[in-house]
């Protein structure tokens, strides 16, 4: 129920979380506070999905959907300039995740540890279906993002 919601008020404010504090236009923008919290609430769901997959069973396309909204809704630069490191901190073991997941599933690959990748042996983060269906949809959605708004230098 919560999902869902949260996609379609990130979707509808993306700008308002994306646009930099620096420009005083007339418009409004999100505090460096909301711009952490918006951050956090990612890396917490990506982190939850890649540790819960199988027990999200239909519900992982509403959930992807929504961390690929929320992805779009990060105002990188600020985050990294202006928050607190604990905030910082939180984006380096999801890329970690994300590598260490990839190289795992190349491997398994490599090895013909075939029952590993098709997810019958252990329903985990190597399966091709969560390196499918949510590690290379949200990457790209990130990555997208990232050069979308110049924030790669940010990030690095």
């Amino acid at each position: 129920v919560v999902l869902p919601l949260v996609e379609k008020y990130f979707q509808a404010h993306r700008e308002y979380f994306i646009t930099p504090s620096s420009l005083k236009t007339g418009t409004s923008y999100a505090t460096v506070k909301e711009k952490e919290m918006s951050c956090s609430l990612f890396c917490k769901l990506a982190f939850l999905l890649r540790q819960k997959f199988g027990a999200f069973g239909n519900e992982v396309n509403i959930s992807v959907r929504c961390l690929k909204v929320l992805v779009r809704a990060i105002d990188v630069s600020s985050v990294m300039k202006n928050s607190q490191e604990m905030v910082r901190a939180s984006l380096l073991p999801l890329f970690n995740n994300i590598a260490e997941d990839l190289n795992q599933t190349v491997q398994n690959l490599e090895q013909r540890r075939y029952s590993h990748v098709k997810g019958t042996l252990q329903r985990g983060t190597t399966s091709l279906s969560y390196v499918h269906m949510v590690l290379l949809s949200v990457l790209s959605s990130m990555l997208d993002h990232l050069g979308k708004n110049n924030y790669g230098v940010d990030v690095f």
